[in-house]
């Protein structure tokens, strides 16, 4: 068992040589390779002086897991020990794959070489992640059919909250299986897109050539390989020209106050943090785009070429319409960015990532939409003047439906990041111009608006085969609630979460501070790391 593995010398030699026979010339490279320098690398954090880990936030492969990948394959190379690489089954996954007969020596090699770095730990399916030093208790005698190694890239929080972000390299085993044919079979301990067991001539060639699975099937359609981009909406209740202009364009048009109450348009910096988390959770976003009347948020990155602020002015069909403090007339004019990809996915400032998520989250790999119903229906008879108006959108788009398709949905979507189809929303808009043009017409919510990507669009591609329902690990937070508090705690210790909402409706003023003080908090604890996007 791996908790007696002694230390290197003869103990270790005999320890492996009953495991797997090991020829001299072998020996002398297994001395090389436990011993392997990995100078400064090591001493990256300190030897994590910080305190104990609380959370580990899986983030994209960065330095750190270049140089880990970099020592594990010199190991292997070391130890003759035959390896190919790729097949893994997440967006930018890093995969090593090697024969189950090896995986003792594997195992004793990095037990030995990785057990002196404080930023490299390892779990096995349905483990949490270990410092190296515990292998032993977690094996026993039965070798695993994977397991991963976690690389930190950053750590960030207090003391009693640290997080460490990071990414991971996935040893993934091929073991012999019986089967009724004379020729061995091995199977993939990971389900992978490519192929769950080969013949032994095929894992000779890989091993031998050092191939991967990627080099052989570029065109597998395992994963969305098409641009996506983001599209945020975003305004800055702070700024005295926008109120005076919504305040004037209110008395103007006779709106209720609450109409243009401010909770719809309350700013606590959550688009820095959304950032943050796509930043750490979405690394293969191509481009995003943060629609707004023209403010620009003092702490962004304006630099970095990824991300671009897009004025109402510049997308909008009717200008004359303008300034607009409406969010489903700003929806209906999304699609007219310049140079946004055919797929992209639409947030609200106050949507958040809360785990790694890849594109096939949210699209299949043919380009179909996923979408997220929620258990709330748009049910026609219980709709009247008092209804709000969100539910008229939907009201008014089921009506659309009814005369396009002659059957509709009536499903209203999880306040869940929207994946949407450029060229439909376009399609829609130039049947249903006048519908689109009366709610983008309309400076306020109201009874003539449509929810073109929220509620439409879904609806309209489940009847052409260009969406399906689907479904996401989510959170809805709900502001007003008395357990808000609560609520928080028990999303940022679990992190469970793919995704989720900070929804502000219903706070009253006697609230509103110790609101405010709770979800800023929690989106420090939650995303300690500043991102790209910021200055």
């Amino acid at each position: 068992m791996l908790k007696n593995i002694p230390h290197p010398g003869v103990a270790l030699r005999n320890y492996l040589n009953s495991r797997y026979p090991l020829t001299p010339t072998k020996l002398t490279a297994m001395a090389q390779a436990i011993n392997l320098d990995i100078g400064g690398d090591a001493s990256l954090h300190s030897g994590n002086t910080r305190g104990k880990i609380a959370h580990i936030a899986q983030v994209a492969p960065g330095p750190k897991c270049e140089r880990t990948l970099a020592l594990i394959t010199k190991a292997l190379r070391s130890l003759e020990i035959p390896f190919f690489l790729g097949g893994g089954t997440a967006h930018g996954e890093i995969t090593i794959n090697i024969l189950q007969q090896d995986i003792w020596a594997f195992l004793a090699a990095i037990q030995q070489w990785l057990s002196i770095d404080p930023d490299v730990l390892i779990e096995t399916q349905a483990r949490k992640p270990v410092r190296v030093t515990k292998l032993g208790s977690m094996f026993g005698t039965t070798p695993p059919e994977m397991l991963r190694i976690f690389c930190v890239e950053n750590y960030g929080g207090e003391r009693k909250e640290l997080i460490a972000a990071c990414s991971y390299i996935t040893i993934n085993v091929w073991a012999a299986v019986t089967n009724y044919s004379g020729d061995t079979i091995y199977e993939s301990g990971l389900t992978t897109p490519y192929a769950k067991r080969l013949r032994h001539k095929t894992i000779d060639a890989f091993l031998k050539n050092k191939a991967s699975f990627e080099s052989c099937s570029l065109d597998v359609m395992s994963t969305p390989k098409f641009p996506i981009d983001i599209v945020y909406t975003w305004v800055n209740d702070q700024d005295e020209d926008w109120n005076n202009q919504r305040v004037a364009r209110a008395v103007e048009v006779h709106k209720s106050v609450r109409a243009h109450n401010l909770e719809r348009w309350k700013n606590r910096d959550e688009l820095r943090f959304s950032l943050r988390s796509v930043a750490m959770f979405a690394p293969w976003v191509r481009n995003i785009f943060i629609v707004t009347s023209g403010q620009i948020p003092d702490w962004l990155n304006d630099t970095n070429p990824r991300v671009k602020i897009v004025p109402h002015a510049e997308i909008w069909k009717n200008p004359e319409s303008l300034p607009t403090f409406n969010s489903s007339g700003i929806e209906t004019q999304l699609h007219h960015i310049k140079d946004l990809s055919e797929h992209f996915l639409y947030f609200n400032d106050d949507f958040f990532l809360g785990s790694f998520c890849t594109p096939d989250d949210f699209f299949l790999p043919n380009g179909v939409m996923k979408y997220f119903p929620s258990d709330q229906r748009v049910f026609e008879p219980d709709i009247d003047e008092t209804s709000e108006e969100y539910i008229f959108a939907d009201f008014n788009a089921i009506n659309l439906l009814k005369e396009k398709y002659g059957q509709y949905g009536r499903e209203i979507m999880q306040h869940i990041p929207y994946p949407s189809r450029k060229s439909l929303l376009e399609r829609l808009e130039s049947e249903f111009q006048s519908a689109f043009d009366r709610c983008a017409g309309e400076p306020f919510r109201s009874r003539n608006d449509i929810r073109p990507i929220a509620f439409l669009q879904y609806h309209a591609g489940l009847q052409e085969g260009l969406a399906v329902p689907s479904g996401i690990s989510h959170r809805y937070l709900a502001l007003w609630k008395p357990a808000i508090a609560k609520q928080f705690s028990g999303v940022a210790s679990t992190r469970r979460y793919k995704t989720f909402c900070i929804n502000d409706v219903g706070v009253t003023i006697e609230r509103q501070n110790e609101v405010d003080k709770l979800v800023v908090d929690f989106l420090e604890v939650y995303y300690p790391f500043k991102s790209e996007f910021e200055k």
